[in-house]
């Protein structure tokens, strides 16, 4: 920490003068010493003792996240600075979370990072019963999302009439309707089934980000022949934050 240097325009205390000023009356000359105590000694020793909490206030001024109080300060100093930052309970969790979110950024190339959206919530759908054609992918569920970064999930149950011969079964999470992404974005079972048992099968954690509000998607593809199935599809997004 570098140097300070403090100006004080007045003199230290002297009791005489003090007593001169206001005749015998002890407890306002104790009053007024400790007064001046406090601006030319703890005052600069509290500046000195709490300059990273101030510069952190300073900075966050004009932020959308309260500044926490992360020490309680004394004296004048603490009095002044704790009416003028004083945090909501509700406003502690979003400033530590700004806090961990700008370290996690240290050395990542700008814009690769996570976009954050504030007071962010578990979000979760499902559809039932959905159609399928043989070869086709198509939406079992959806889910409309405000920005920000998502993991996105899902599980379809596929349900095959009883004559219905399956070859393949494939589960995956899109940014694009009735579309298949990336293969990291869905899971694929090649095999051939014949049965009336619905099939279970979960598409990967998906991670999205959202420059805006948009609509993620639980897509199903299923090859089958001889008969008809139906798809369940539960989709489900965590927020990052």
């Amino acid at each position: 920490m570098t140097d300070k240097n403090y100006t004080l325009l007045s003199s230290p205390p002297n009791r005489k003068e003090f007593a001169e000023a206001f005749g015998q009356n002890q407890a306002a000359v104790r009053r007024l010493e400790n007064l001046t105590l406090d601006v030319t000694k703890n005052l600069p020793n509290g500046i000195d003792a709490n300059t990273e909490l101030i510069q952190f206030g300073i900075m966050n001024s004009h932020s959308v996240v309260a500044v926490p109080v992360q020490q309680a300060l004394s004296g004048p100093l603490g009095m002044l600075f704790n009416a003028c930052v004083s945090v909501p309970s509700k406003a502690q969790a979003l400033a530590m979370f700004a806090m961990m979110e700008s370290i996690s950024r240290v050395g990542q190339t700008p814009g690769n990072y996570p976009l954050r959206q504030p007071l962010a919530s578990f979000q979760s759908a499902q559809a039932l019963g959905t159609s399928l054609t043989n070869g086709t992918t198509a939406n079992v569920a959806s889910l409309p999302l405000p920005a920000g970064t998502w993991d996105v999930s899902g599980v379809v149950v596929f349900n095959a009439n009883s004559s219905t011969v399956i070859e393949q079964l494939t589960a995956g999470i899109s940014s694009t309707s009735a579309t298949l992404s990336t293969p990291d974005t869905y899971q694929q079972i090649p095999e051939a089934l014949s049965t009336t048992t619905p099939a279970n099968l979960q598409a990967p954690i998906t991670r999205i980000v959202l420059a805006s509000a948009a609509t993620v998607y639980l897509v199903a593809q299923a090859i089958f022949t001889t008969s008809t199935m139906t798809a369940d599809g539960y989709i489900k997004a965590r927020p990052v934050l």
